[in-house]
C-alpha cells in the first residue's frame, strides 16, 4: 500500500536521492544522472499504478510526535536525533511533519496487517528497534538491503 503522502514524498525526493548516491559514488556524469532519474520515475509511476492506495486513513500524528519528543529526553536517542539533524541540515532535531505523518499512516495501516516500511530515511532507520518495539506490526527495512537481497535471490 502506498498512501498519497508517501507518493508525494517519493516523487519530490527522487532527484535528491539519486544525486546524493551519484555524489557519494563520485560520478559526475549529469546525462547519466538524468537517464537514471527518468528510468526511476517511470518505475515509480508503474509502482504507483499497480499499488493499492488506501482511501481513508486516520493517522495519530500526536502519538508519533510524542514518541520523538520522548526520544529527546534520553541522551543516546537525543544524540542520534542531533546526528540526523546535522546530516539533513535542518533546524529542528525532530523529523519533519511529513516524515512523522508517514510513520503515523504506517502505524494506522499496521493496525489491520503487518507492514514493512521500506526507506532510506534516518528518521526511521536510526530508530528502527525503538519503532518496531513500540509498534509490533511494523518492520522497517532499508531500501538498499532489500535491493541487495533481491539481487542475491535472483542469482540463485
Amino acid at each position: 500500500m502506498i498512501t498519497e503522502t508517501v507518493r508525494k514524498e517519493a516523487e519530490n525526493k527522487l532527484p535528491t536521492v539519486i544525486n546524493r548516491y551519484f555524489d557519494e559514488a563520485g560520478i559526475d556524469s549529469y546525462p547519466l544522472r538524468f537517464q537514471v532519474l527518468l528510468k526511476c520515475r517511470r518505475r515509480l509511476s508503474h509502482l504507483f499504478e499497480i499499488s493499492e492506495c488506501p482511501k481513508k486513513i486516520t493517522p495519530n500524528l500526536k502519538a508519533i510526535e510524542k514518541m520523538y519528543k520522548e526520544f529527546t529526553r534520553k541522551t543516546p536517542l537525543r544524540e542520534r536525533l542531533v546526528k540526523i539533524k546535522n546530516k539533513k541540515k535542518r533546524k529542528s532535531i525532530l523529523p519533519s511533519k511529513n516524515d512523522m505523518r508517514i510513520l503515523a499512516e504506517a502505524v494506522a495501516l499496521a493496525e489491520k496487517n503487518n507492514l514493512i516500511l521500506v526507506t532510506d530515511d534516518g528518521d526511521y532507520l536510526e530508530f528502527k528497534d525503538e519503532i518496531e518495539q513500540m509498534f509490533s506490526n511494523i518492520k522497517i527495512t532499508n531500501i538498499f538491503d532489500l535491493i541487495n537481497q533481491s539481487h542475491l535471490l535472483s542469482k540463485n
